[in-house]
């Protein structure tokens, strides 16, 4: 059994756990601007990790057991998703065809629908299906307009940089899609892998020397393979024909992970996938809230001293296994807070949690500043782990929660 292989099982089979974090210990880690939390590359930065003490279809068919004494809101949301789903089955070839802004259209479509039916949500069974429906719409719509970048008639077809930012902005909406939400059955866990192989297919024809993708593509295929073993699902052609091509060019030792030829025969044995979606699927987020402060008053610091953040924090379906972290940035300097949750158990639908968080590298020579705080979940799947770094996350972060933008201004004498 190769690493690969290996290192898929254990995040197959595995409930692993880790420590938490030891109070004062410093890393090197990016938070990504603009609110996205899950940008994995490293940059120079300081961290300081502390540990918070314990708070005191595609539905073919709505299944009855899965719906006894459910609202007629609830029912609702469910027809909107399932009508919203079925629509996309034949959105990968109206791509293949070029008709691009058909394929978006129909999204639009449904993203309309979905709208409609959020004024419907009566729980959090009913919001969560709406959530993996809004972000799975999102997918195939940043899979559609990737694509068009990738059509013959497109000069810039082969200028890797012009799709780089595109390509980060899909895999940040897949990692979103594959962590933030459970309860889906194998099946639909096997679709959103395929899409996260399609996704490195695209990327390793404009860069096919990238070993990062290409680690990433083996682990993920031997992902599947197990999914598929353990669970008695027969692989699709597509992830049968990668596994084929994947396997050759490690033991062919070519440069270039595919010709042209099998790039387009693997576009063609893809498709989306008729999605019956679980209605016990369940939506891991965050709210946040910092008490007494808003944009016309600011909180007090003094300069060089650390400073206390009174927050309000609601956990939504978590539970003990994940590994939370409270995300605090000033420029290029981020500091770590770990959320404990040994207490939370297997499951909780929802917990709130108040306390002080500490941010102790406030400037010297400045009256005021400005604070970006959100709340990250570690991705433990992903293989681009951080190398030799304590005191913070080890894994990529996706972010639960809207970054807030806290001011502070110096408290004068």
């Amino acid at each position: 059994m190769d690493q690969d292989m290996l290192s898929a099982y254990f995040s197959c089979h595995g409930g692993l756990t880790f420590p938490p974090a030891t109070e004062g210990e410093n890393q090197l880690f990016e938070i990504s601007k603009g609110g996205g939390l899950c940008k994995d590359t490293i940059q120079q930065t300081a961290c300081i990790g502390a540990s918070l003490p314990e708070p005191s279809n595609w539905i073919s068919e709505i299944r009855p057991q899965c719906v006894s004494r459910k609202t007629e809101a609830y029912l609702e949301v469910l027809r909107a998703a399932k009508h919203g789903f079925a629509s996309t089955r034949n959105l990968w070839q109206l791509m293949k065809s070029g008709c691009t802004n058909d394929a978006l259209e129909v999204l639009r479509s449904c993203k309309i629908q979905l709208e409609i039916a959020e004024a419907r949500v009566d729980s959090l069974e009913s919001a969560s299906i709406l959530a993996f429906a809004f972000q799975y719409i999102k997918v195939l719509k940043l899979f559609t307009k990737l694509w068009k970048r990738y059509l013959p008639t497109k000069e810039q077809f082969h200028v890797t940089g012009l799709l780089e930012p595109s390509l980060e902005e899909l895999n940040k909406g897949l990692l979103e899609l594959r962590y933030k939400f459970t309860g889906l059955s194998k099946e639909e866990e096997l679709h959103v892998l395929e899409l996260v192989l399609l996704s490195y297919v695209l990327r390793l024809h404009i860069s096919p020397t990238c070993p990062k993708t290409l680690k990433k593509l083996s682990m993920t295929i031997s992902l599947v393979k197990l999914l598929c073993e353990s669970h008695s699902v027969v692989p699709s052609e597509f992830v049968d024909q990668l596994a084929k091509v994947s396997q050759e060019h490690a033991t062919s030792g070519d440069v270039v992970f595919c010709c042209p030829l099998q790039f387009k025969q693997l576009l063609d044995l893809f498709s989306f996938k008729d999605f019956a979606l679980c209605t016990t699927i369940k939506h891991i987020k965050a709210e946040l809230h910092i008490p007494g402060f808003d944009s016309e008053h600011p909180l007090r610091f003094i300069s060089g001293l650390p400073v206390g953040l009174p927050l309000e924090i609601t956990l939504f379906n978590v539970t003990s296994g994940n590994r939370l972290w409270i995300v605090m940035s000033v420029e290029e300097l981020n500091e770590f807070v770990f959320l404990n949750l040994d207490e939370c158990g297997d499951s909780i639908e929802s917990s709130r949690i108040v306390f002080n968080a500490p941010f102790y590298r406030t400037p010297t020579a400045a009256n005021a500043f400005t604070l970006e705080l959100g709340i990250g979940m570690e991705c433990s799947l992903e293989d681009s782990y951080m190398v030799n770094v304590k005191g913070g996350p080890k894994y990529p972060l996706n972010g639960l929660c809207k970054v807030k933008q806290v001011n502070f201004v110096v408290t004068k004498h």
